[in-house]
């Protein structure tokens, strides 16, 4: 919605012998919001030059609050994203030790130990193992609970899990890219 039609309006009215000015904000398709108004002009000419003034007047501060709520709002968004980008650095044990304390650092550790789970789980099921084993199997190396995940981070098996979890993953690649190049000299 343009500010154009949002705040283009005042009201000029006669009462009492007075005139009255209001600045009218269109709050909603059926209402709106009085925002500045002000009784006992001797004349309309007065109360409509002093709603022009006062509209004007409004829409600048407007625009300056407007701009510094976004400009706080970007720097939010900053600050969100080198916390995030300094948290994603954080190994197992160190998401798990810091957990207790910093939100961002529990919901990153969650998500972690969740995708180390399900690629543990993945590969099982890739050397066709059955679901049970596979998930099993996903149990005992990351941890079926929040907590047995926990004391796994925190004693340090979890970073030797995911850095052996990226060995074979690496590896797998490797192999991939060998088989693609073997069947483009053919």
């Amino acid at each position: 919605m343009s500010n154009e039609k949002k705040y283009s309006a005042f009201t000029i009215h006669n009462a009492d012998g007075s005139w009255v000015a209001r600045v009218v904000r269109r709050k909603t398709s059926k209402g709106s919001v009085v925002e500045r108004e002000r009784v006992g002009f001797d004349s309309q000419e007065t109360a409509q030059t002093w709603a022009s003034e006062q509209l004007t007047l409004y829409l600048v501060q407007r625009k300056e609050r407007t701009a510094q709520n976004n400009a706080k709002r970007s720097a939010h968004r900053i600050r969100q994203a080198e916390r995030a980008a300094l948290v994603g650095k954080y190994s197992y044990r160190e998401l798990a030790e810091r957990s207790e304390h910093e939100l961002d650092c529990r919901a990153e550790f969650k998500a972690k130990t969740e995708l180390l789970w399900q690629e543990i789980a993945f590969r099982m099921l890739k050397e066709d193992d059955s679901d049970d084993e596979a998930f099993a199997e996903a149990d005992v190396r990351v941890g079926r609970t929040y907590q047995e995940r926990m004391d796994k981070a925190k004693s340090g098996l979890l970073d030797t899990v995911a850095f052996g979890t990226r060995q074979m993953a690496f590896a797998n690649a490797q192999f991939l890219v060998q088989q693609a190049v073997g069947n483009l000299a053919k």
